[in-house]
């Protein structure tokens, strides 16, 4: 199976992904899905296959189980500053922009961008 059909099979469907849900561990439900997995999809599927019925269904026990196999959301994300980004954009620095107030929030904006921009980390390029 690909990496997406591997990693599926813990984000998408079956019991993992079930009592996580159901357990509401976190204020968003898509918290989980944006965790890395730590090991191979496999491996963690079976270690909760493991877990007996009671620890499946113990939030504490599941958080547990979480934070040995799951890091937190962003931790495969660096971040990046775009190699020849310019101060201002272009469209404002060559005059398309003439009211004053949209210039000012036109590079404000802008300026996020090296704050926002990420690449993927290197370990997961090497372990996918």
């Amino acid at each position: 199976p690909s990496a997406h059909a591997r990693a599926a099979s813990v984000y998408c469907r079956g019991a993992l992904l079930d009592a996580v849900q159901r357990a509401r561990l976190f204020d968003d439900a898509k918290h989980f899905v944006d965790m890395p997995m730590r090991h191979d999809p496999e491996k963690i599927l079976r270690a909760f296959d493991a877990l007996a019925p009671e620890a499946r269904a113990d939030p504490a026990q599941l958080r547990a189980f979480l934070a040995e196999h799951f890091d937190e959301p962003g931790a495969e994300l660096e971040p990046h500053v775009p190699a020849g980004c310019p101060e201002e954009p272009p469209f404002v620095t060559k005059g398309c922009v003439s009211d004053p107030a949209l210039k000012e929030f036109a590079i404000a904006l802008h300026k996020l961008w090296p704050t926002l921009c990420r690449v993927t980390a290197p370990a997961v390029e090497a372990a996918p």
